[in-house]
């Protein structure tokens, strides 16, 4: 049976962009990724393929469903770098993290 995992990754709060990446180590698929509200993501992976998330606006994602609030990927890893950017938008107040959902 799968282990499947969420993988917080914590941003500075005060920075309007940042960088971050993420090893997926022993980790051999992405199943879906999601964020803090009001913030817009991408993602690269090692072989070049963009994905590109955007942040539900809290009113939006409050009245939504759990599970359609998060972006489902499903990418097969192979020890790949994860690497992204985070952006604020002038809507986003609180902490900002970003949430790999990983199956081992």
């Amino acid at each position: 049976m799968a282990k499947i995992s969420i993988q917080k990754i914590d941003l500075d709060a005060e920075k309007t962009h940042q960088a971050f990446e993420y090893n997926s180590n022993e980790f051999k698929k992405l199943i879906a990724v999601f964020c803090s509200p009001a913030v817009q993501l991408s993602l690269v992976f090692d072989n070049g393929r963009k994905v590109f998330v955007r942040g539900m606006e809290y009113q939006e994602s409050k009245d939504s469903i759990p599970n359609h609030r998060v972006f489902s990927i499903n990418k097969t890893l192979n020890k790949e770098i994860i690497s992204g950017v985070i952006n604020k938008t002038k809507r986003h107040i609180g902490q900002l993290a970003v949430y790999l959902i990983v199956e081992k």
